[in-house]
């Protein structure tokens, strides 16, 4: 299994600090992306999401409302929690990052066969049941 993720790992360009050639580290990214795919995003639910520490987490995001790309603001449904959002700014930057990982993934796919990426499809799908069922996913 690590073999197999270091592999992995390096034909998607993880290891390198930044994620496909942006100024965004994994976590950054991986941040932006659940603040925009979910409306009422807090703090707590992308910790939980992601499961990384509580610290690392905060500093993470008061680094995305320092660049401007993340604001926060209080939830309407409980004081003591904050809502966050994407900027203008902050879209815009997803929205290149987002399309960056299509073309990565595009040219990652490019020369196999139909027959060879629906058993990559199948492959990945299997691999998520089987850890899920411990409880990883």
């Amino acid at each position: 299994m690590r073999a197999f993720n270091r592999f992995y790992t390096n034909i998607i360009g993880v290891v390198d600090r930044c994620v496909l050639d942006s100024q965004f580290s994994l976590t950054e990214a991986r941040v932006l992306f659940e603040i925009d795919r979910d409306p009422a995003a807090t703090a707590r639910k992308i910790r939980n999401l992601l499961q990384v520490d509580e610290g690392y987490l905060s500093h993470t995001i008061e680094k995305l409302i320092r660049l401007g790309l993340v604001e926060r603001t209080r939830s309407e449904e409980d004081k003591r929690s904050f809502k966050l959002v994407l900027s203008g700014k902050g879209r815009a930057e997803f929205r290149a990052l987002d399309e960056k990982s299509d073309r990565s993934t595009e040219s990652l796919l490019r020369g196999l066969s139909d027959e060879d990426i629906n058993t990559l499809a199948g492959s990945m799908r299997e691999i998520e049941r089987i850890l899920g069922k411990g409880g990883a996913a």
